[in-house]
């Protein structure tokens, strides 16, 4: 009898529920396929922020391509300024400072020495030190003249024509050369461009007085 209890109670446990037990250890499900969409705002939103970027990153090219172009027109014209300088030297021997100022003597018998730091645009100071060298090498001589006999007058002598025939021209050098040969308008906006630049090397101002040849 004992026997047959036991199997009639070990018959009666209850079974574990696999099925419910393997349900509690599943992942709810997402309600949702994921995040929520974008709307038409937002998506028109960022593709106006790539449009702006793209705009952006095209305007950053252009503009390194600019600078880079007129970075390649200084270099050019420095050359062609040095290239000239350095033809005036090896031909006649001395500065194209020193050229250019006997050519306005030349053209102005009688000029005084305000009047070729004047002419080259040069401090008064600077023209002295040319005509100096001038002087001391025989291409020009000086007169006094007025009642106090204080005021110079300057004049080329034969050696100094022979010199100038032999120099190459534009006595004045290429760079003042073709800027005389533009418009005013066109110097205006070169003018105005130029002084952007010079701000932003900060030039000292004394540096504008001061001859091409002897930098």
């Amino acid at each position: 009898m004992r026997v047959r209890t036991l199997t009639r109670e070990k018959s009666q446990t209850p079974k574990p529920n696999v099925s419910s037990a393997v349900k509690s250890t599943r992942k709810p499900r997402s309600t949702s396929l994921g995040a929520a969409r974008p709307n038409k705002a937002t998506l028109k939103q960022i593709a106006d922020d790539l449009v702006v970027n793209r705009k952006e990153a095209s305007k950053a090219k252009t503009d390194q391509v600019l600078a880079k172009e007129v970075l390649g027109q200084f270099r050019s014209i420095f050359a062609a300024v040095r290239t000239h300088f350095a033809r005036v030297e090896k031909a006649v021997g001395i500065g194209g400072a020193q050229v250019w100022a006997l050519a306005l003597i030349e053209a102005s018998p009688g000029a005084s020495l305000g009047e070729i730091a004047s002419g080259m645009d040069v401090h008064q100071s600077t023209a002295s030190n040319l005509v100096r060298l001038l002087l001391e090498a025989g291409f020009i001589e000086s007169l006094r003249s007025g009642e106090d006999r204080r005021k110079v007058e300057l004049s080329i002598t034969a050696k100094g024509r022979l010199l100038l025939r032999k120099a190459p021209k534009p006595y004045t050098g290429v760079l003042p050369h073709a800027l005389a040969a533009l418009s005013a308008n066109q110097l205006k906006a070169l003018r105005t461009s130029l002084e952007v630049v010079r701000t932003q090397l900060n030039v000292e101002p004394a540096l504008a007085k001061k001859p091409l040849a002897t930098m």
